[in-house]
């Protein structure tokens, strides 16, 4: 990609026959961030660096800022038919979005530092962004605390309890609740597990795809007897699968007694 700045400070490659469509399109739009002298750093990262992009795939960069920058930015601009999905922000920022993440059990961030293609790097924090990222990515999430578990233990039954009012009431909207409910349930028992929750529009091939685990460096889902009940789930919409899984989750989290329950956490 051509750059007015050291060539030695670019880590991907000048444009060549060989350089693919969608890289021609982040090159052109990255020029004019680039000669900025508050641009430090830029890292090209998603989907399409990972090789896993479909035809509706963006184009993500983090687009790094020197520390005095006080703004940040987030937006999307179109360039030769690929929407560019950005993302400015100053150092201190990112590594704050790395801190957010380790708390509330994501790996997004850190993924997409570490997988990243660094376009350009000026003084070196992108490299040392990329690190942190390599870094959080090798640890395991925490899990979280037991008060925590034990209102996703309700959570898991009140859903359970909504379904089938409407099922026996024969009440419209079944359906659209049985995917709310199915993704809570999802989300719950992750981080019970310590597991990772993925994209919704992803979670399909996160939890069939072996291929696509490998190459976003995304561990298998822990408890792979849920990960197939809830593949079935998926597809077809039916009171039966929820029962089963949220039993699968109680007894997995310690049991739950709804007509014996109680949580005393302290008031703010």
């Amino acid at each position: 990609m051509k750059s007015s700045i050291n060539p030695k400070l670019r880590f991907i490659a000048p444009l060549n026959r060989r350089t693919s469509k969608w890289e021609k399109s982040l090159s052109k739009f990255l020029a004019s961030w680039e000669r900025k002298t508050i641009t430090i750093g830029a890292i090209a990262t998603g989907s399409r660096v990972a090789g896993v992009a479909t035809e509706y795939s963006d184009v993500d960069v983090h687009i790094i800022l020197s520390k005095k920058t006080k703004w940040r930015e987030r937006g999307l601009k179109k360039v030769d038919g690929f929407v560019i999905e950005y993302f400015a922000n100053p150092m201190r920022q990112l590594k704050q979005y790395l801190e957010t993440d380790r708390t509330e059990g994501r790996k997004n961030c850190a993924r997409m530092f570490a997988l990243g293609k660094i376009v350009f790097d000026k003084t070196g924090d992108a490299r040392r962004l990329q690190r942190l990222g390599q870094s959080d990515l090798r640890k395991s999430l925490p899990k979280p605390a037991r008060s925590i578990t034990e209102d996703a233990k309700y959570v898991l039954w009140d859903g359970l309890d909504e379904l089938r009012a409407l099922e026996k009431q024969k009440l419209p909207g079944f359906e659209y609740a049985y995917y709310v409910v199915l993704h809570e349930l999802l989300k719950n028992y992750a981080r019970f597990l310590g597991a990772e929750m993925w994209a919704v529009g992803k979670m399909w091939r996160y939890l069939n795809s072996p291929e696509y685990q490998r190459k976003q460096r995304i561990a298998h889902f822990p408890d792979q007897h849920f990960a197939k009940m809830f593949l079935i789930a998926l597809e077809e919409p039916a009171l039966r699968h929820i029962e089963k899984l949220t039993r699968h989750a109680h007894r997995r989290m310690g049991g739950f007694q709804p007509e014996d329950w109680k949580l005393r956490t302290p008031a703010k």
